[in-house]
């Protein structure tokens, strides 16, 4: 995975859709350029397709777990009887000069 990146600000790279949040009074404004480390890796990760390939790849073959994690990671875990947090999930694509990129949070 050579073209994955994990930035410290918001720089994004190139190229790569454009982002937009409806605010509380109803206005649509430009997200894009909005740093999404407040998500942590749910959103800061940035993967070309190429790269989500050998990731769903590697994981799909039970290369990056070790036996101990994967049982954590299965672990049921029931929520809070009120729980009031939600999670969103957000996908594009974009095909720019043969290059493929993916996003997610």
């Amino acid at each position: 995975m050579i073209r994955t990146v994990f930035p410290a600000g918001a720089e994004m790279p190139s190229p790569h859709a454009r982002g937009y949040f409806k605010m509380p009074d109803g206005k649509v404004v430009d997200a894009t350029d909005w740093n999404p480390s407040w998500g942590w890796a749910s959103g800061n990760m940035i993967s070309t397709l190429e790269d989500m390939r050998v990731w769903a790849r590697d994981f799909a073959m039970g290369k990056l777990l070790s036996p101990a994690m994967k049982r954590e990671r299965d672990r049921f875990l029931p929520a809070p009887r009120k729980a009031t947090a939600r999670h969103t999930v957000w996908r594009s694509k974009t095909r720019t000069a043969g290059s493929d990129t993916m996003a997610t949070s």
